[in-house]
């Protein structure tokens, strides 16, 4: 299965680049590449879902339901934040059975809010004065 997933990737990674350098360097014509769209997170994926399955085969863990599987697989904050985090570290997090109240959920709204807050009220004031040094960093100074 994971030699499958590695044949899938390298196909969407590779499959252009290869043809396009064995037609140039044979002096061939290019009998043309594929306008395929790469589907996003493609690496990720695959590597995620290689962790998962060479967890299982070395018995780090035991094999999980599906929907557990999806979950460890497609986990958009690490997408976002990366890196690849073992699913024998995952997974236990996914069996704890977390409390649910109204102080922790008070806190996560708190702690949404001032995110929101930071984001609204600071950091867009702020774009003035930056967007000026991305857009024309050459004439200002590291200071």
């Amino acid at each position: 299965m994971t030699l499958l997933t590695l044949i899938i990737l390298g196909f969407f990674k590779c499959f252009n680049f290869f043809i396009e350098s064995f037609s140039a360097l044979f002096g061939l014509i290019n009998p043309g590449t594929l306008n395929i769209i790469l589907p996003v997170g493609i690496s990720f994926y695959t590597f995620q879902s290689m962790s998962y399955t060479i967890d299982v085969l070395q018995k780090r863990i035991k094999s999980h339901s599906l929907i557990e599987v999806a979950l460890y697989i497609s986990f958009f904050p690490q997408l976002v934040a990366g890196p690849i985090v073992k699913a024998a570290y995952f997974m236990p997090q996914l069996a704890e059975n977390k409390e649910k109240n109204k102080k922790n959920f008070t806190c996560v709204i708190q702690i949404f809010v001032f995110g929101l807050f930071k984001k609204i009220v600071i950091a867009d004031h702020l774009s003035v004065f930056v967007d000026d040094v991305f857009a024309k960093p050459l004439i200002f100074s590291s200071v």
